[in-house]
C-alpha cells in the first residue's frame, strides 16, 4: 500500500528536524527522517520498517508480562490476542503512526514494573537496573504520545490502591522519573517556543464545543472501538476485564493491568457522554493491557479442558488476514469499487490511500514550471499539503519549493515556513479537482490563478481522479 494521510503528512514535516512538533511528539518524526536518511529513500516499505520493528518488540514484551503474571503459556496467549486485533496487531503495528512506538515503550516499561512487583527480590537482578528500564521506557512514551502520563497515573493508582506506596521509598523510582521527565524537555521546550500550542490543540480536541449530556456520542464512539478493535475479539477483551474488575484487589496481578489501562479506556469513553469528541482509536494503549488479561482467562479455559479457545483463535486469525487482504487489495486495485460502485456514492475512502505521485513525474519536473521562478507550492488543505510534501520528499528534487497552506488549519506546517514570509512572490497552487472553479476566498490570495496543469491519478491503470495545478502570481498574506 502505498502512504496513507498520516504517513504521508509524518514524512512530509519531518525534516527539517524540530524538537517537538504540533500534532504529537516528535518519535513518530524522528523515525521516519532517520529512516529516510539513512536509507535515502522514501519508499513506503523501509519507512513503515521501524514501525514494524516496535510492534514486533511490543508483541514480545507483552508476551514476558504474560508470562511474569500469569505464567508462560498465558504470556504467549496474550501476545496472540495482540496481534489479533486490527487496531492494534495491523495498523498501529505497521503503519507510520505515533502509537507504535508509545506501545512499544508501554509494554516495555509495564514488563519492568511487573518484574519489580511481582517477582522475588532473589529471583530478578538488581533493582535498579529494572527502574533504569522504566525510566528510559517512560521517556520514550513521552516523546511518542501524549497518551504517555496515563502510565505512570496508573502505577500510582495500583500502589495506593494496594498499600504498596513503599515502593517509592527507593531512591530508584525517582531516578527513573528524573529520566523520563528529562527525556521530554524537548516536547516541552518546543511547546513554551510555539504558545504552548500543541498541548492547546490536543486539549482541545478532546475539549471541543459541548452538545450537552447525550447517549449518542457515547454509542457512536464504543461502536468505532468496536469496529477498530473487531468485534469479535472487542468482545472477549471486556468480558477479561469485567472478570479482572470482579476479582478486584483480591488478584493484585489482574488488577495492576487494569490500572494500567483504566486511564484511556475510561477517560477518552465518558468524555464524550457530554457531547465531546473523542476519536475511537484513542483508547488504544487501555486494550493493549487488556490482551494479557484475555490470555490469561484462555489459559485458564484450556487448563479446565476446554478446546473453544483454540477455534476462536484460528478463526480469528484467518479473519484477521481476510480483511487485511480485502482492505490491501481494495486500495491497491479498486476491485470492491468496480464491482459495487453503490457502495461509495459519497466517494472511495480508499482514494485517501493513493500517493500522488502523476504529480512528480507530469508537472514538477517540467521545465515549464522549473523556468517559472518558484518560490513556493500553496495548498488549500493540510491532507494536500501532506500529499504533495510526500512525493516531493520521495523526488529527486531536494531542492523543492517550501509548502504552505491557505486555510485556517495549517498543522505542523506554518512552524516550517511563514507564508507572509512569501508575500509578493509567484509559485504554483495544486489541490484535487473540484467542479467549482477556485473561488474569491482562494483567489483573493493571489493577483493572478492561471491554470497550467490537470493530472489524473490513477489506480491499476483506471483513472481515480484529477489533480489541478494553477501558476499563482503575487502572493497576499494575510
Amino acid at each position: 500500500m502505498d502512504l496513507g494521510v498520516d504517513e504521508a503528512y509524518a514524512l512530509a514535516v519531518a525534516r527539517p528536524l524540530q524538537a517537538s512538533y504540533f500534532d504529537h511528539p516528535p518519535m513518530v518524526f524522528w523515525l521516519v527522517a532517520g529512516m529516510e536518511r539513512v536509507t535515502g529513500s522514501a519508499a513506503a516499505a523501509l519507512l513503515r520498517l521501524p514501525f514494524l520493528l516496535c510492534f514486533a518488540v511490543t508483541t514480545y514484551k507483552i508476551a514476558t508480562l504474560g508470562r511474569t503474571l500469569f505464567g508462560p503459556r498465558a504470556g504467549l496467549l496474550g501476545a496472540v490476542v495482540l496481534n489479533l486485533t486490527g487496531l492494534l496487531g495491523y495498523a498501529h503495528g505497521s503503519w507510520i503512526v505515533p502509537d507504535g512506538p508509545l506501545l512499544c515503550a508501554l509494554a516495555v516499561a509495564a514488563d519492568a514494573l511487573a518484574t519489580l512487583i511481582f517477582v522475588p527480590a532473589s529471583d530478578r537482578r538488581h533493582d535498579g537496573w529494572y527502574w533504569l528500564i522504566v525510566g528510559v521506557a517512560a521517556g520514550a512514551a513521552g516523546l511518542s504520545k501524549y497518551h504517555a502520563i496515563f502510565l505512570p497515573l496508573g502505577v500510582l493508582g495500583f500502589l495506593a490502591t494496594t498499600q504498596r506506596l513503599a515502593l517509592l521509598r527507593s531512591p530508584w523510582p525517582w531516578l527513573a522519573g528524573a529520566i523520563a521527565a528529562a527525556m521530554c524537555v524537548p516536547v516541552v521546550t518546543w511547546n513554551m517556543a510555539h504558545d504552548w500550542a500543541s498541548f492547546r490543540f490536543q486539549l482541545g480536541r478532546a475539549d471541543s464545543r459541548s452538545t450537552g449530556w447525550s447517549i449518542e456520542p457515547f454509542l457512536q464512539n464504543v461502536a468505532g472501538q468496536m469496529g477498530y478493535i473487531l468485534p469479535w475479539v472487542w468482545g472477549p477483551l471486556l468480558w477479561a476485564g469485567g472478570h479482572a474488575v470482579r476479582r478486584g484487589l483480591r488478584d493484585e496481578r489482574r488488577w495492576f493491568l487494569l490500572c494500567l489501562a483504566a486511564g484511556p479506556l475510561v477517560v477518552f469513553t465518558l468524555v464524550t457522554l457530554g457531547g465531546r469528541r473523542a476519536l475511537p482509536h484513542w483508547q488504544g494503549p487501555g486494550y493493549l493491557f487488556l490482551a494479557p488479561l484475555l490470555g490469561a482467562a484462555l489459559d485458564e479455559r484450556l487448563r479446565h479442558g476446554a478446546t473453544w479457545p483454540h477455534r476462536w483463535m484460528r478463526q480469528s486469525a484467518i479473519a484477521v488476514c481476510a480483511l487485511a487482504t480485502l482492505l490491501v487489495t481494495q486500495t491497491r486495485f479498486g476491485w470492491i469499487t468496480r464491482l459495487a460502485p453503490s457502495l461509495f456514492r459519497r466517494g472511495d475512502p480508499s482514494h485517501e490511500a493513493l500517493a500522488w505521485t502523476p504529480l512528480r513525474t507530469a508537472v514538477l519536473g517540467t521545465p515549464r514550471l522549473a523556468d517559472a521562478r518558484v518560490s513556493f507550492i500553496a495548498t488549500t488543505h493540510w491532507i494536500e499539503a501532506a500529499r504533495v510534501g510526500s512525493v516531493l520528499r520521495g523526488s529527486p528534487a531536494g531542492d523543492a519549493p517550501p509548502l504552505i497552506v491557505l486555510s485556517d488549519d495549517t498543522r505542523n506546517f506554518r512552524f516550517q515556513h511563514d507564508p507572509s514570509a512569501f508575500a509578493g512572490r509567484s509559485g504554483v497552487l495544486v489541490r484535487r479537482a473540484r467542479e467549482q472553479s477556485p473561488d474569491s476566498m482562494l483567489r483573493r490570495h493571489f493577483t493572478a490563478l492561471t491554470p497550467i496543469a490537470r493530472v489524473p491519478v490513477r489506480r491499476a491503470g483506471i483513472w481515480q481522479f484529477d489533480l489541478e495545478v494553477y501558476r499563482a502570481e503575487g502572493l497576499r498574506w494575510p
